[in-house]
């Protein structure tokens, strides 16, 4: 289905939601967008991408726009879309706690330096084979990425569901596949990948084991390339847990860091910390000392990494 057929359908199910709240729209009433008259088109429109009625300033503002030719219907929700009422009430915020803090990931891999090879620990995806790292929106093309994960049969049942390990074109390049422990990467040479990333990753390994992992993205990194590690903040997973009984937010987790001891271990590894920052911003959990719940809805990268329930890190080798 195009973007305008998506479109379409989204504003035939809004109408059928909105009949009664919208005037002059009733059930029986046009249901593709082009059939609307120009008032209850943009009035739908706030509804579906605003999600509040129409104020009069703004109404009559589309509705010029519209009469004068200089936008047309999908070009008024698009304006609507750009606006920072939409952008800091809507896209940055989701009903549901995993998608916004997945979206957090999303900017943070998108901030990643360009790569041609690259080796992603652990970057199975559930659903895809072309793996995470494509689908959490890095924006290069590569010549080369590796997945490097457990075989199936070895991982936490949360994580079985993708097995195939056939190479697959990507749209940004070719992904190939090698299960076998992130700690053991003996088969890849010295300086043969530029960057290495571990997304939510690291924390599913022993302390000890974390340190054959960094000493070994160490020596598979050439000179200038670059680790990026995003992972739980435990700072912020110990509130969220209080009362539970529970020592992690996974069952399938070995230890969930806080940012200045995974930070030491970066940089007792050999790395240079380039850039420390947090995902999904939890000021309030942290002023007050007590988890709040409705903080996990706001996505976001934040300078603030010792308030966030992610913690991100870029790290270059020397």
């Amino acid at each position: 289905m195009s973007r305008f057929g998506r479109y379409d359908a989204a504003m035939r199910g809004l109408i059928r939601r909105v009949a009664g709240r919208v005037p002059g729209l009733v059930p029986a009433s046009p249901t593709a967008i082009d059939e609307l008259d120009a008032e209850t088109h943009v009035r739908l429109a706030y509804d579906y991408v605003l999600g509040r009625p129409a104020d009069d300033g703004g109404l009559q503002n589309y509705l010029d726009h519209l009469a004068a030719g200089s936008r047309d219907r999908r070009a008024v929700v698009d304006e609507m879309k750009g606006s920072d009422e939409y952008w800091f009430g809507h896209a940055l915020r989701y009903a549901d706690a995993g998608i916004a803090i997945h979206r957090s990931r999303c900017l943070f891999v998108q901030q990643l330096p360009q790569a041609a090879r690259i080796l992603d620990l652990g970057g199975t995806h559930q659903q895809s084979t072309e793996g995470a790292m494509v689908h959490l929106g890095y924006p290069y093309p590569f010549e080369r990425m590796v997945i490097v994960d457990l075989d199936p049969d070895e991982r936490h049942p949360l994580y079985q569901q993708m097995r195939s390990d056939e190479p697959v074109q990507s749209r940004l390049g070719p992904v190939e596949y090698s299960f076998h422990s992130m700690a053991d990467l003996s088969r890849f040479d010295d300086g043969s990948f530029d960057l290495v990333y571990s997304g939510q990753t690291f924390e599913h390994v022993p302390e000890d084991v974390g340190d054959q992992v960094l000493a070994e993205v160490m020596r598979v990194l050439r000179p200038g390339g670059h680790l990026a590690l995003d992972t739980p903040n435990g700072a912020a997973c110990r509130l969220q847990l209080e009362g539970t009984g529970l020592a992690v937010t996974n069952p399938d987790h070995d230890i969930e860091y806080d940012h200045e001891p995974l930070r030491k271990k970066l940089v007792a590894a050999g790395f240079d910390v380039e850039r420390e920052l947090g995902l999904t911003h939890l000021p309030h959990t942290f002023d007050s000392g007590r988890f709040d719940p409705s903080e996990m809805h706001h996505t976001g990268v934040f300078a603030d990494i010792e308030r966030c329930y992610l913690l991100a890190y870029l790290c270059r080798r020397p």
